[in-house]
């Protein structure tokens, strides 16, 4: 199971990983996801045709600047993949 968190506002949200880290505090806990891989999260949380975990929850799709917790390291959705980050 991952979990996913999206941040509270996209206003201030980086391209790029911020030094250190990103607050717990700016972020909501949206799902958690049934995968064993990140990119299947982003898929199940990018709407496409209307099937996917993000629907049916009625949420947004996956943004620049969500973050991702899989066996305890968070991952920052970047423009391309993802990195490790601090989440406190």
């Amino acid at each position: 199971m991952i979990e996913v968190y999206y941040a509270k506002s996209l206003r201030n949200v980086r391209h790029d990983v911020p030094e250190g880290g990103v607050s717990r505090d700016d972020y909501d806990k949206v799902a958690d996801v049934p995968a064993e891989e990140l990119e299947a999260v982003f898929r199940e949380m990018n709407a496409v045709d209307g099937t996917e975990l993000c629907c049916k929850l009625g949420v947004r799709s996956m943004s620049v600047g969500d973050v991702a917790v899989k066996d305890g390291v968070a991952h920052y959705c970047c423009g391309a993949g993802w990195a490790a980050v601090q989440f406190a």
